[in-house]
């Protein structure tokens, strides 16, 4: 019995740290939505931007670096300096 309960822990342990990762794959996905979406705008909101950038910067990942996220941020950081 106690190895039964211990199974069915750890499956949903794993249910739930991949359950985690979707979820912060779509909010990533969100957030660089909203970074293209400001760029294309000529007259971008200056604080929209800034809150793009923070929330890029979230999500980019300390170990493996999303790469498309880093130039995104990039971008939005010298449309930012541009328009202050």
């Amino acid at each position: 019995m106690e190895i039964a309960i211990t199974i069915i822990f750890l499956i949903l342990l794993v249910a739930m740290i991949i359950g985690f990762s979707i979820v912060l794959s779509k909010a990533k996905q969100e957030y660089k939505k909203d970074a293209y979406r400001l760029l294309s705008e000529p007259n971008a909101n200056p604080k929209e931007i800034k809150i793009s950038i923070k929330s890029l910067n979230r999500y980019v990942g300390l170990l493996s670096k999303d790469e498309e996220a880093v130039q995104l941020i990039k971008r939005l950081m010298d449309k930012f300096g541009q328009q202050s």
